[in-house]
């Protein structure tokens, strides 16, 4: 799948995502529901949503790392203490 496809889909769950949260009640979120056979809230499952898609996100950097090898360059490098440089 061409990368601009994955972006595109990525941002448009993401889209959706925020839309639902943003008009989500509180009775929606605190409302429990059956989910993968748990009972938890609306906002336990988004909770746990945003730590599997954080780790899935991961999953993908390392695997690009590991293919990329030397050539793989992050968008971000610390430079000062704060930042988190050595």
């Amino acid at each position: 799948m061409p990368t601009a496809e994955i972006v595109q889909r990525i941002e448009d769950v993401l889209a959706e995502a925020k839309t639902a949260f943003s008009s989500a009640t509180a009775g929606e979120l605190l409302r429990v529901r059956h989910i993968q056979g748990n009972d938890v809230t609306g906002m336990q499952a988004i909770f746990h949503s945003v730590a599997h898609f954080r780790g899935l996100t991961q999953e993908i950097v390392h695997m690009t790392r590991c293919q990329l090898g030397d050539s793989y360059r992050f968008d971000f490098v610390p430079t000062t203490a704060e930042e988190g440089a050595p």
